[in-house]
Formats: C-alpha cells, structure tokens, sequence
C-alpha cells in the first residue's frame, strides 16, 4: 500500500514540473516589484517616477549660441584734430557762469573779471622779477586788479597770453580757437581781454546788470603815447558829480588826447578828499577800514606828475 502510494505521489510531481517548465514567463515590463509598487502609491498624483520626467534641455552642442544684435546708434567720426573741449561746450559753460546769481563783484562785471590766474602772474615774473607785486602795489584797490589791465601795462600780447593756456598744437572742432587747459576754461575769451574796452566787453558784463543813465567816457587813441586805456577813461561818478552838462561842455573844448582822467581831475579841481567822499559810499567798508574797487589809485592819481606817469604809462618787460 505505501508502496503504491509513493509511486502516485512521485508521478503526480513529475507532471507539476514538466507543467511548470511550458508555462510562459511575463514580459519584463509587467513585472512590478513589490518595493516598486510601494514607492509609486506613496508618489503624489501628478508626479511622475524619475526616469519616466522628459529631459527638456537642449542637447550639448559645439556651435554657440546665435545672439540677436541689438540696434546701436551709426557711429560718428569726430573731426580729425578734435579735442574734448570745443567752442560750443565752452559757450555753454560761460553762459551757466554768467548767469550765476554768485558770480558778481561790483555788480557789473563776472566773477573772474577781476580773478588773476598764477599763471599769468609767474610769467610775469620769469620775465622781470618782482614785477608782478610791483603791479599789486600800483593798483592797490582798484577796479585795474584784472588781466586785461595786468597785459596792459605789462605790454603782454594777445599770442603771449594764448600760449600759456593752449596746446598750439591742437585746434578746436567749433572753429579757430585753441584748446584750452581744463584748469583755465574762464581765460578762453581772448577777444574780450585784448578788446580796446574790456571793461565794457558784452562777454564780461553780469546779466542782471543794468547800465545807469550816464556811462564810463572813454576817449579811443589809435596811438595813446604809450599810456593807458584807462587814462583816456572817465569813470561815470566823476561825470555826475561835475554833472553831464558842464562834462560835455568840458569835452568840446580838448582834443583827443586831453580828455583824459589827470587833466580832467586838473580842470575841476577834484581832490582827493573830493575824489574819495565820490567813493566812499560804493568803495569803502567801514568795518573793515578798507577800500575796494576804486576807478585809480589816490596815491599815484594826486601824487607828483612823475608818480602820474608811472601809474598811466605801459611798462613792457624786456622780453629779448
């Protein structure tokens, strides 16, 4: 019986293999790991495994990128000898300092009127030593204290004067006037320094200022017997005092080259206590005991003729 038994047992076994062994193995894709299905339930809905995201990145390529070319402005070509300060900047620039409320002294004229660069000064005195406080000490608080004075007396010329502030090489783009140091811009105005009447020149008048009735007399020399613009110069309080009538009536009786400040001082018998009560309002400061400004200086216009004609003469420096 236990015989009979084992051999149905072992036949039974023997069908289980062979049955086992015909059955066909599921495609590798329907094979779901149990650690697989885990991993997916935990997953949110709209995320998906790993490996199934698309790689949305380019593929690596050896070519660069084509850039698109931004618009840019054609390039002009400045002119060939140009230079960063041309005519028309320069304008602009005096004109903001002319309209400056800040920039006035004596209400008429622009700062740097009667501003004096070291320049000009160490020029001076490279040529004669001394000279230059020679020069303050002649124009001692006087309207005189400017460039086109100092040049004036010195017998400095216009080209002597240019050359300290340009680089002769070099022309602007805006026209003929020389470049210009960036430290000097307010000595451009060559024209108006070497004007036969400075002091009356539109470029060195501040814009508020307003012209009174009666103005500065001056006599213009072609030849002036080497003296001075402002010898031949009659200033306007002088007029008004000796009043504008007996001033004309005074201008019809001398030539040319007699209407000038020592005659005109000689004829009115102006003194010099007359001449500074003129002045006291408008050029001298009771706090400070001082005087500023003044049309001549008393010492040398009241002084001896020899003083006269030290203070009035043009001095050129030996310049061999």
């Amino acid at each position: 019986m236990k015989k009979t038994l084992f051999a149905v047992l072992s036949i039974f076994a023997v069908i289980l293999i062979f049955t086992a062994c015909d059955t066909p193995e599921p495609p590798e894709e329907s094979i779901i790991e149990t650690s697989d299905i885990s991993e997916a339930e935990s997953m949110p809905e709209n995320s998906l495994p790993e490996d199934s995201v698309p790689d949305e990145s380019l593929p690596e390529t050896s070519e660069p990128e084509a850039s698109v070319p931004e618009e840019s402005e054609p390039e002009v070509s400045e002119p060939e000898e140009y230079v960063w300060y041309g005519q028309e900047e320069l304008d602009a620039w005096y004109k903001q300092i002319k309209e400056s409320s800040s920039a006035k002294k004596d209400g008429k004229h622009v700062d740097y009127y009667y501003s004096i660069d070291g320049v000009l000064m160490d020029f001076i005195n490279d040529l004669q030593r001394g000279a230059s406080d020679r020069y303050i000490e002649l124009t001692k608080d006087t309207k005189r204290i400017n460039t086109a004075s100092i040049c004036e007396y010195f017998g400095i010329t216009k080209d002597e004067y240019m050359a300290l502030y340009t680089f002769e090489e070099y022309t602007a783009p805006y026209g003929e006037i020389p470049f210009i140091l960036a430290a000097n811009l307010d000595r451009y105005r060559f024209d108006a320094i070497f004007s036969e009447t400075p002091w009356n020149h539109p470029d060195f008048l501040a814009l508020n200022y307003t012209p009174p009735a009666i103005d500065d007399h001056y006599t213009e020399l072609e030849d002036r017997n080497g003296y001075m613009k402002d010898y031949y110069l009659i200033d306007r309080l002088l007029i008004e005092y000796v009043g504008p009538d007996a001033f004309e009536q005074w201008l019809e009786n001398k030539e040319d080259a007699e209407q000038n400040i020592a005659m005109f001082i000689n004829d009115f018998r102006i003194t010099r206590e007359i001449y500074e009560d003129i002045y006291r309002e408008t050029c001298y400061s009771e706090w400070y005991d001082k005087w500023s400004l003044l049309p001549y200086n008393p010492d040398y216009l009241f002084g001896t003729p020899e003083m006269q004609e030290e203070y009035f003469k043009v001095h050129p420096l030996n310049k061999e």
